[in-house]
């Protein structure tokens, strides 16, 4: 129990100070570290608080960057909620390996692309048209690992939204998904005492690193911040195949 505890503590610290620099790497960089020597189930659980904090510190950060973006946050957040749900329900009994080996050729090919031409974006028309699928498939993954990062990402980093933009829809994402996911997991009663007390633990180190990774945040040009998160994706997409 103690050398669990320990490394819970140091994933989510550096899971969650990547996600107060990029708004997002918090449950994508921890959940793969604790679930190795415990569950996947047991990982998403632990780090569910955490998430759900981390993103309502984000979202109130960056409160003011969010205008003109209803056409995109209202299908995907809906198509989101719906994801989520199932993706929670399949958790013991999802088997996502043919789904996380495409998900990292396209999360891979994406990152071609940028690095070829990092000037494409992709536009309205497009962007409107896939902000649905986008948030099922993102929304499953979240549900059913605790982990749809690389979904959302990918997509909002192809609109090459302004850092405290891409910040906020983040944490506007998760944080509106991730008490549905908390809720489903009480109700299926797999919150058990030894992991109320591990997530409720997890909560201090995001109380520490969140507003230092935010300070680091406001220091990076935007190019900088963009290739960062290419990394994470790029980190993201091996760790899906791995």
């Amino acid at each position: 129990m103690e050398g669990d505890l320990f490394l819970i503590l140091g994933a989510v610290t550096l899971g969650f100070f990547v996600k107060g620099v990029t708004g997002m790497g918090g449950p994508m960089l921890s959940t793969p570290l604790i679930a190795a020597t415990t569950s996947v189930e047991h990982a998403v659980v632990v780090v569910s608080f955490a998430n759900l904090l981390s993103n309502l510190w984000l979202i109130w950060e960056n409160r003011r960057a969010g205008s003109g973006l209803r056409w995109l946050l209202v299908p995907m957040l809906s198509a989101g909620v719906v994801g989520t749900v199932v993706g929670t329900w399949l958790l013991t009994e999802l088997d996502d390996r043919i789904l996380s080996w495409t998900l990292a050729a396209v999360v891979f090919l994406y990152i071609l692309r940028f690095l070829f031409r990092p000037d494409v974006r992709l536009e309205k028309p497009a962007a409107r048209r896939l902000a649905v699928p986008v948030g099922l498939s993102g929304g499953l993954l979240t549900g059913g690992t605790g982990i749809g990062g690389p979904v959302f990402a990918t997509y909002l980093h192809g609109l090459r939204l302004e850092r405290s933009t891409f910040v906020l829809v983040s944490g506007l994402i998760f944080g509106l998904l991730s008490p549905i996911q908390i809720g489903l997991l009480a109700s299926w009663g797999v919150f058990d005492s030894g992991r109320l007390v591990q997530a409720a633990l997890a909560l201090v180190p995001v109380l520490i690193v969140t507003p230092v990774g935010m300070a680091v945040s406001r220091r990076l040009p935007q190019r900088v911040f963009e290739y960062v998160v290419l990394f994470l994706l790029a980190y993201s997409a091996i760790r899906l195949v791995t």
